[in-house]
């Protein structure tokens, strides 16, 4: 007596000529799941990335737009090489006032000695009137 076949058990494995001739073109269960699983992939990841970009091509602007862009980009080159501009005559007047106020100070300093040895030049013992 046979016994019925449960849908649980095993199927037998198939014979070598068979599994060869299957596997040789490529119908393998594996390899079908690997490729379905990379189709579903990269159409999951298309569609994320058009939703994250917000539906707008991210490719060159062209046009008006583009124009634009150039003519800001320019004004802001210009701005800034005035900026750097104004930066360097600082940084000179800046030195030309360190200089300054170090020549000052010098003559500070002298004109304090030299008041400072006139009391000494005046004899103590000349009477004062």
């Amino acid at each position: 007596m046979k016994r019925p076949q449960n849908a649980f058990q095993p199927r037998p494995l198939p014979s070598a000529p068979a599994c060869a001739t299957r596997c040789a073109a490529g119908s393998s269960p594996m390899r079908s799941l690997v490729f379905r699983g990379l189709l579903l992939g990269l159409l999951i990841g298309f569609v994320v990335g058009y939703l994250a970009s917000g539906g707008q091509p991210t490719g060159p602007a062209d046009g008006a737009e583009a124009i634009k862009l150039r003519h800001q980009l320019e004004s802001l080159r210009r701005e800034r090489d005035g900026l750097e501009s104004n930066l360097e005559e600082f940084q000179s007047v800046a030195e030309r006032m360190t200089e300054a106020f170090r020549v000052l100070e010098e003559r500070f300093k002298a004109l304090e000695a030299r008041l400072a040895e006139e009391p000494a030049r005046q004899s103590p013992t000349a009477p004062t009137p």
